[in-house]
């Protein structure tokens, strides 16, 4: 028995002997009594020794029995983790191959699109409205043009199938006349990207010449076309090559086509089976430049060469014909002379050339293009009386035109892009630009007698532009322009067709 023991039993029997209870006993009694409670205090003695300081034995057998427990509980968690982690590898698996066949559908300013998700298919879904109103304040001498009408509204399907095989349709529902007034096919074309430097395209598509003409009809940033563009082909049916080098710098488009008159669009056969061959050279030289100051300017050059000797698949026998802002025509070829009922036709070569340009810097841009077009000419019947006639007329236009973007967007040869949506209640009005233009259109002077009848056409068309747009989204636009065409000659012996007075509206909407 330990000290501490000893002097609790001594306690404990001291207090025992003290009691009432135990003097009453007898001696036998007495002695019996204590002996049973030194053994009891013995047993819990050691039963406590026990719990404190347990044997070797025990605890070797006790820690045995834990750690098997131990061992057990952890190999069945790591059962489970295992378990839970390959449902997670397989429902991870799962999903990934849903993605992989599951379409992405999406609409937005970009229009309507559905594609894969390898982005290997892609459907896309856009249109174009524009609808206008020109207001002559004086009529030029021709038929009145004060109306409202519905200049474009285009349906534009475009996709990607097989990674690198694109498509374009592009159906015209605007622009009609009274005599037909049935959609028309503006682009149906199909492509095939071989790798940046190379794309194949063929279909009917915009033939690569005129820097205005290639622009998208709704980034132009005046409502109708710069006198250049009437000299340039505008939609053709053919195969082109295009592609891009030097991280964009240089891109180049060049292509057979069935051939077209200015500013026409070819029709969908050519049964004199002569081809007109076309192309363009584009450069940004500075466009990876460090210097903003730069980065903004590009260059170019695209022309045609062609041979039409009746031009039987061209509108009009080929002659051509330009038209003011207000569409109406201030210069026509003769339809027909004396004993000639066909009247003037193309016969022969036909090339134009086309050296063109920009500058954008921040807020600013100027557009400056320049176009001639050379075509042979035929008048008369072969007869004695009338014997042909053949000449080669050059005709040229130029334009420069500036544009500042008041609010401080980025000016681009793409269509402005509001940093702030219309929103009156935050005072955001989206963006607005100012736009200013001058071009000009000469005639060559070997047409007139021959082949124009000067009393009526005149020789030259000078025109300024001057117009503000308004952009309360990257979808709507609304525009004004007011253009003052003035004319040499074209009005009598030797008077100038009156001048054009004309304002433009438009009210567009492109997604």
């Amino acid at each position: 028995m330990n000290p501490s023991s000893r002097l609790l039993s001594s306690a404990v029997l001291a207090s025992l002997v003290a009691s009432a209870p135990f003097a009453a006993l007898g001696a036998d009694d007495q002695a019996a009594t204590i002996a049973a409670l030194l053994k009891r205090i013995e047993e819990l003695e050691h039963k406590v020794a026990n719990l404190e300081h347990p044997s070797s034995t025990a605890s070797a057998s006790t820690s045995s029995t834990s750690s098997s427990k131990t061992d057990a509980a952890v190999q069945d968690l790591q059962q489970q983790v295992k378990v839970l982690k390959r449902q997670n590898e397989l429902s991870t698996e799962a999903a990934a191959e849903k993605a992989q066949t599951a379409p992405v559908v999406s609409i937005g300013a970009q229009g309507f699109q559905v594609r894969s998700a390898d982005t290997n298919f892609v459907f896309k879904l856009r249109g174009l409205v524009q609808a206008d109103t020109r207001w002559l304040i004086n009529n030029g001498g021709g038929t009145p043009a004060e109306t409202f009408l519905l200049r474009r509204a285009r349906l534009i399907s475009e996709g990607t199938f097989f990674r690198d095989f694109d498509y374009q349709l592009v159906t015209e529902f605007g622009g009609g006349s009274a005599t037909a007034q049935s959609p028309t096919i503006l682009d149906a074309n199909v492509s095939y990207r071989v790798s940046p430097a190379l794309s194949l395209k063929a279909g009917k598509f915009k033939s690569p010449v005129g820097l205005e003409v290639l622009q998208s009809d709704r980034d132009r940033s005046f409502i109708e076309s710069a006198l250049p563009s009437q000299l340039i082909p505008n939609r053709d049916i053919g195969f082109q090559a295009s592609g891009d080098f030097f991280d964009g710098r240089l891109s180049y488009a060049a292509g057979v086509f069935n051939g077209s008159s200015d500013a026409t669009s070819a029709n969908n056969t050519d049964i004199e089976g002569k081809k007109e061959f076309a192309g363009r050279v584009f450069s940004h030289p500075f466009a990876t430049s460090s210097n903003e100051w730069i980065q903004g300017l590009g260059v170019g050059l695209g022309g045609s060469y062609g041979n039409a000797e009746t031009a039987s698949n061209l509108p009009n026998g080929g002659r051509g014909t330009y038209v003011s802002d207000s569409q109406q025509a201030w210069f026509t070829y003769k339809s027909g002379i004396a004993g000639d009922t066909t009247g003037v036709v193309t016969d022969g070569p036909h090339w134009r050339l086309s050296p063109q340009g920009y500058y954008y810097f921040r807020s600013f841009g100027v557009l400056g293009e320049y176009a001639v077009s050379d075509q042979r000419y035929r008048a008369g019947n072969g007869t004695a009386a009338n014997p042909f006639k053949f000449a080669y007329l050059d005709n040229t236009a130029w334009q420069v035109a500036v544009s500042y973007v008041l609010t401080g967007e980025a000016s681009s040869y793409k269509s402005v892009t509001p940093r702030h949506n219309l929103n009156p209640a935050e005072g955001n009005w989206g963006a607005f630009e100012v736009v200013a233009r001058y071009s000009e259109l000469d005639i060559d002077s070997a047409a007139f007698g021959t082949f124009a009848d000067p009393t009526k056409s005149p020789h030259a068309a000078h025109a300024v532009t001057v117009g503000l747009n308004w952009y309360p989204n990257r979808i709507f636009r609304a525009s004004v322009n007011y253009t003052l065409t003035d004319y040499d000659g074209g009005n009598g012996a030797t008077g100038d067709k009156r001048s054009e007075n004309l304002i433009l509206t438009r009210f567009q909407v492109a997604f």
